[in-house]
């Protein structure tokens, strides 16, 4: 939890939210930034958003593939 929350801070992504699932028997974070109306406008942001976060591979997730991955599909932060 704390590493989410530092790359969070490190990172300025305020608006983020993260959402806590198991992986492999652990503690797992899902970080998401973001709420848009169309996969076409996500996928514009995505593009959009700074080299410092591409780095990372992010991607377009629907928020109903999310809440299926999650344990109790509530937002932690």
């Amino acid at each position: 939890l704390e590493d989410i929350t530092a790359f969070m801070n490190s990172n300025k992504l305020a608006d983020a939210k993260y959402y806590q699932t198991t992986r492999n028997g652990a503690p797992w974070y899902i970080l998401t930034y973001g709420r848009y109306d169309s996969q076409s406008s996500a996928q514009l942001a995505l593009h959009q958003m700074p080299q410092s976060l591409l780095q990372y591979g992010p991607w377009v997730k629907s928020q109903q593939t999310i809440d299926a991955q999650v344990d109790s599909p509530k937002t932690l932060a």
